[in-house]
């Protein structure tokens, strides 16, 4: 046996309970829905109309380009029997819910701030989110995104967990979001971040 082999075997040892845990409670991959995108906004550029605001631009974008169903088919190669259900649906898609999944960035995407700046943006953000939630105007899904546990950035990370972020509680299910782990609108938790996210969901049907 290598010492590569003993290494990892230990690795193994050590790493077992861990991995005991996590089998028990994230035995797999959910049925259900899923997000099909992933949106990251700076902290300090999120505010309570972000994903109204962004389905706006997007709607304009798309009656900018093509003005028919018609149109829409010819541009992306659509054939003509289903122009019209798929127009109709990207445009509701856009009026409705023009982001599925969107993160509260504190990571590269904010980049490095004073520790004022960044607490600031932390509590006027979990602000923003919860003003978003109550009104019905909140993604699917949604998170923060915050930076490692490296020694450079530890304490800029405990600082963005620090606010009281909003968790919703989903289907009637007791489970809600946690730091760390992923909720999905129907109740079910998924699989653990590993990249210093948490986000949590709100029913929505697709």
């Amino acid at each position: 046996m290598s010492e590569l082999d003993v290494l990892a075997a230990e690795l193994d040892e050590l790493l077992a309970p861990a991995d005991t845990d996590l089998t028990k409670a994230f035995p797999g991959n959910q049925e259900g829905r899923q997000p099909v995108h992933t949106v990251y906004v700076p902290a300090d550029r999120y505010h309570p109309g972000t994903v109204t605001t962004w389905g706006r631009q997007a709607r304009g974008v798309l009656e900018g380009q093509v003005r028919s169903a018609t149109e829409f088919a010819e541009a992306f190669g659509i054939a003509p029997v289903l122009a019209d259900e798929v127009y109709d649906r990207v445009h509701a898609k856009r009026a409705h819910e023009p982001i599925e999944d969107l993160r509260i960035d504190f990571e590269d995407g904010y980049g490095n701030r004073s520790d004022q700046e960044e607490d600031s943006a932390a509590v006027t953000a979990a602000g923003a989110l919860t003003e978003s939630l109550s009104d019905g105007t909140a993604s699917p899904y949604v998170g923060i995104r915050f930076k490692s546990f490296e020694a450079p950035t530890r304490p800029l990370r405990r600082r963005a967990r620090a606010p009281t972020w909003p968790s919703r509680r989903v289907r009637g299910d007791p489970a809600e979001g946690h730091l760390g782990r992923t909720g999905r609108s129907d109740g079910t938790r998924g699989h653990p971040n590993r990249g210093g996210e948490w986000a949590s969901a709100r029913p929505t049907p697709i």
